[in-house]
C-alpha cells in the first residue's frame, strides 16, 4: 500500500505505524490532499503537527494521531478508522457531504463513530492538562503522574484531582475538565498559550456533541459530520501535538 508524506515531517513512510491499516485493500491508496476543513487551502501536511488526516482516492479519510497516544487511545483510534471506512467507503466526497441520499436511504445511528474519538480526547486531556493542573496544585510530577498520591487530596473547584477509582486515578469528564481549566487561564502552560480561546471553543463543541451521542436518541450523519469537523480541527491546528508535548513534560522519561 503506497503512502506519501511531506519530507519535512518526520513520519514513518511505511504503513505499519498507522494503527494496522494494512487491512485495507491495495486499491485504497492514501494520498494527502488539501484539508477540506481549513479556511485556507494549505495542504494539511504543512501544519506543524505530527498528527495527520490522510485521504484515500475514494475520498474517505483516515486519522493518524501522534504515536505518543496512550495505548487505550490507539485501540480506540484503530476502532474508529475501521468503522469509518466500512460506513463511508465510496459514499461521500472530500467535504463529508453525502453524494446522493437517494442511493443510500437507510438511517444509521452515528454515535458508534463519535464514541471512540470522544474517548481519545477524554483520555489525552486527562493525561496532559489534568496532570498539569494536579502539578499546579501540589502533586509532584513525574513521581505521581497519572496515579494517586497516597493519603493526599488535591481539591480544585470542588473536584478532587487525586481521587482513586478501582485503585487507579479517577478520570475527569471532559466537560468538568473544561470548566476547571478555564478558571486558571492566566496560568496556562506554554503548550496551550495565547490561542486557548480557539482550543476551548473546539473542546466545548466536542463535549456537547459527545454528550448527545451518549444519551438515548439517534445521532444522524449531519451531527456526526459536525463532530468530526471539530475533532479534525484539533489535528489541523496542532492541538493534539501540543497535548502530547505537555504530556511528555510531565510523565516519567522512559
Amino acid at each position: 500500500m503506497g503512502i506519501s508524506f511531506d519530507s519535512k515531517i518526520q513520519i514513518p513512510k511505511d504503513s505499519s505505524a498507522l494503527n494496522d491499516l494494512n487491512s485495507f485493500s491495495t486499491d485504497e491508496l492514501f494520498s494527502p490532499t488539501d484539508n477540506p476543513f481549513a479556511q485556507q487551502t494549505d495542504s494539511v501536511l504543512s501544519v506543524p503537527s505530527v498528527s495527520q488526516i490522510l485521504y484515500r482516492e475514494d475520498n474517505t479519510s483516515t486519522l493518524w494521531l501522534d504515536e505518543r497516544l496512550e495505548d487505550s487511545s490507539k485501540i480506540a483510534l484503530d476502532t474508529f478508522n475501521r468503522a469509518f471506512a466500512d460506513t463511508f467507503r465510496k459514499r461521500i466526497h472530500a467535504n463529508l457531504i453525502r453524494i446522493d441520499y437517494q442511493k443510500h436511504p437507510e438511517q444509521l445511528d452515528f454515535s458508534m463513530l463519535i464514541n471512540p474519538l470522544g474517548k481519545i480526547f477524554e483520555t489525552e486531556i486527562n493525561c496532559s492538562i489534568i496532570q498539569w493542573l494536579r502539578y499546579l496544585n501540589g502533586v509532584e510530577m513525574p513521581d505521581f503522574y497519572n496515579r494517586v498520591k497516597p493519603n493526599t487530596q488535591c481539591w480544585y473547584m470542588n473536584v478532587d484531582l487525586n481521587k482513586s477509582f478501582n485503585n487507579q486515578l479517577s478520570t475527569i469528564p471532559i466537560g468538568t475538565a473544561l470548566e476547571l481549566i478555564m478558571k486558571c487561564q492566566s496560568e496556562l502552560p506554554d503548550e496551550i498559550g495565547n490561542s486557548s480561546s480557539n482550543f476551548f471553543s473546539i473542546w466545548r463543541d466536542i463535549r456537547n456533541r459527545r454528550n448527545a451521542a451518549s444519551h438515548p436518541g439517534v445521532v444522524d450523519e449531519k451531527d456526526f459530520v459536525a463532530f468530526y469537523r471539530s475533532f479534525c480541527e484539533l489535528i489541523t491546528e496542532g492541538w493534539f501535538t501540543q497535548l502530547m508535548n505537555l504530556k511528555c513534560k510531565l510523565k516519567p522519561q522512559q
